[in-house]
């Protein structure tokens, strides 16, 4: 199966897999009991500013965080204001020592996503993503040259003619209309929520993907979501046979999956990486017994892979074998290119630090996968965590 997202369900929870050319290339995790609440949007209210946040009440139990910004620093306490979430609360120990709760974050820049483009009602410009060909993009240059606010994304494959895009762009332009025409007397509440997701997934699919499940409950649930949105994305969608089950092991990728668990994973070369993170830092030590440039290229390439397994973000530095001056430098080209091929992070790399460290730097939205997967352990105070 060289191009599969696999979705198993256990229990009420999700487990997801995205295969590409017979290679697993990244893990979903979604779960109902914690929820993600990226992308909502919130008709909130301003309760308080301050030089640090402006605290925005969305009609939950705390309010949320909202960045003072050339934007929004007209904005006063009490008026009513349209925000989207753009960081999930994070599970940091040091909340829990500090006896105060982290916020969700949230910005006033909107933005609604569809499957050919992203519509952004406060950007007064028509762009479009790097990932598309230079002659693509001047044909849509053509075809959009009336159109603003507009980002046209990556897309799989565009058709012979741009009438689904054409049709997602009044789509979004009308859904927008209609948010930002509701009255602000209405209390503070959420009043569309983001896709989750696995929704995203089967969203962006890709014609040369198919979608296999365990499970028939969650398969009508994902026939309802594409028959309502996209249709003819209906024979992508397949129940997994017999054989195929339990569908993790069938597909050879469920060591992969218990691997998020562990902080050590085993190098191809002989020794392992131990990854651990804390509050504000991702490390990464690389403990190989052969050392020299080739035992740190093969760690290179297992890094990227899981930060893109375990969606690592923030502030990651790296302790690679120590090898000479000119050595370090030819790595770091090498690190930038393999993470340039297709970073999912969003992640920069900032260079060598003094004491020796490959520090990468990049935007942190949600917790990583193996915090998603785990919860601190109150019987050592939080100090560990357990699945």
């Amino acid at each position: 199966m060289s191009n599969t997202i696999a979705v198993s369900r256990d229990d009420s929870d999700l487990k997801i897999a995205v295969i590409n050319d017979n290679h697993l290339w990244q893990f979903f995790y979604q779960s109902p009991t914690s929820p993600s609440h990226i992308d909502n949007i919130y008709l909130g209210r301003i309760a308080k500013k301050t030089p640090t946040f402006i605290w925005v009440d969305i009609g939950l139990d705390a309010p949320a965080a909202l960045r003072p910004s050339p934007s929004n620093e007209k904005l006063i306490e009490g008026q009513k204001v349209l925000v989207q979430v753009c960081q999930d609360v994070l599970d940091d120990k040091a909340a829990k020592y500090e006896q105060k709760t982290k916020q969700l974050r949230v910005t006033t820049s909107i933005h609604l996503a569809g499957r050919y483009c992203i519509y952004h009602p406060h950007h007064q410009k028509l762009s479009f993503s790097d990932k598309l060909e230079n002659r693509l993009k001047e044909e849509l240059s053509h075809t959009l040259k009336n159109q603003q606010y507009l980002t046209v994304r990556s897309l799989c494959t565009f058709l012979k003619d741009t009438s689904e895009l054409l049709k997602e762009i009044d789509h979004l332009h009308a859904e927008w209309n209609r948010l930002n025409s509701l009255p602000l007397t209405s209390k503070p509440g959420l009043i569309k929520s983001g896709l989750t997701d696995f929704e995203k997934l089967l969203r962006d699919l890709s014609p040369m993907h198919q979608v296999i499940f365990d499970d028939v409950a969650i398969l009508a649930k994902a026939k309802e979501f594409l028959q309502q949105n996209y249709p003819s994305l209906l024979p992508k969608l397949r129940q997994a046979s017999l054989k195929e089950l339990p569908l993790f092991e069938s597909l050879d990728i469920a060591e992969s999956w218990e691997n998020l668990y562990s902080p050590y994973i085993s190098l191809p070369s002989g020794g392992n990486l131990y990854i651990e993170e804390t509050a504000c830092v991702t490390t990464i030590d690389v403990n190989s017994t052969k050392a020299g440039a080739e035992s740190n290229r093969l760690a290179a390439v297992l890094i990227l892979t899981q930060i893109r397994f375990r969606k690592l973000s923030g502030n990651i530095i790296i302790d690679f074998i120590r090898t000479p001056r000119k050595q370090r430098m030819e790595l770091l080209q090498t690190f930038e290119q393999l993470l340039n091929q297709e970073n999912t992070q969003n992640l920069k790399v900032m260079g060598w630090s003094h004491l020796g460290f490959l520090e990468l730097q990049g935007p942190r939205y949600q917790d990583s996968l193996p915090k998603q997967l785990s919860k601190s352990c109150m019987s050592c105070d939080g100090s560990g965590r357990v699945r």
